[in-house]
């Protein structure tokens, strides 16, 4: 071994070298893309919008899963579980007290016309 590589490289371990070298790519660039999306939903939150706690909720949790997946058991902490479920909890309590006393908003539906703007246009 020289430099932490191998002396002889076989062709096969290039392939599987340059195989795990696009899995590990991959899985940084979902991390990435998860972790925006957290911020996104906390974005959303700040705005009192149920869709932002839904994207902080499923973005967390899946950053918990992603570890549990590919490295197994040993590489996920107890504390780590403990706090993103006590955050996704705390979280859900505070918007449904927020937003409970707002009316739920409506479409902004055009009114119809009535029978004097009916007779307007003929």
């Amino acid at each position: 071994m020289v430099d932490g590589q191998p002396a002889v490289v076989e062709r096969g371990d290039v392939a599987v070298y340059a195989v795990a070298q696009l899995i590990r790519a991959a899985t940084h660039l979902g991390v990435e893309a998860l972790g925006l999306l957290e911020v996104l939903g906390a974005a959303l939150m700040w705005q009192l919008r149920w869709g932002g706690f839904h994207c902080y909720a499923l973005a967390r949790l899946l950053l918990l899963l992603l570890p549990l997946l590919f490295l197994g058991r040993g590489f996920v902490g107890i504390g780590n579980i403990m706090m993103a479920l006590l955050f996704i909890v705390v979280y859900f309590l505070l918007m449904r007290q927020l937003t409970a006393n707002e009316p739920p908003q409506q479409p902004n539906l055009p009114e119809p016309p009535t029978e004097e703007d009916q007779g307007e246009s003929k």
